[in-house]
């Protein structure tokens, strides 16, 4: 059984209250995680009041392998439901994620095209998809002002928190 399949087991014992403490007896040989490991994973999932896949994927071994912050950037006049699990996927990966969104200008002097929506329209779409921490302007095309901003954009998200 994997992980995470163990992790939802523990989970559904937990919140149906099947198990109780004082049964728990710990048999490393059977068990991929340690004993520490399992005691607190025991300790956090009674405090859970409702399994969500983003409360096991908080509490998932992958986590400890997860960047601390990634991002994607485009226009979004169009979020369809491929960008949308791209984006979702690509969120659950990390710890925080941002999306930039070209502005008006940007997408027209640039991309030599007109946004169908206005820039706020367009950062509502994307900000209404899960796993998203927060939304940005993007109002330069070069590489190094792009980076300051997006710098910017995440300790701006950071101090807020």
């Amino acid at each position: 059984m994997s992980y995470m399949n163990k992790l939802v087991y523990l989970a559904k014992e937990i919140l149906n209250e099947k198990i109780a403490e004082s049964k728990y007896k710990f048999d490393k040989s059977k068990s991929e995680i340690d004993k520490e490991e399992y005691e607190k994973l025991l300790e956090d999932m009674k405090k859970i009041n409702y399994l969500d896949t983003e409360t096991i994927r908080k509490y998932s071994k992958k986590t400890f392998q997860k960047k601390k912050f990634d991002f994607c950037l485009g226009i979004f006049d169009n979020v369809n439901e491929q960008t949308t699990k791209k984006i979702e996927k690509e969120a659950l990966q990390t710890e925080v994620y941002g999306v930039g969104v070209y502005s008006n200008d940007i997408v027209e002097n640039v991309f030599c095209t007109y946004p169908l929506n206005d820039i706020e329209k367009r950062k509502q779409k994307v900000k209404n998809i899960r796993g998203v921490d927060f939304v940005f302007t993007i109002y330069a095309n070069e590489d190094d002002k792009i980076r300051k901003i997006i710098q910017n954009e995440f300790y701006n998200y950071l101090n807020k928190k």
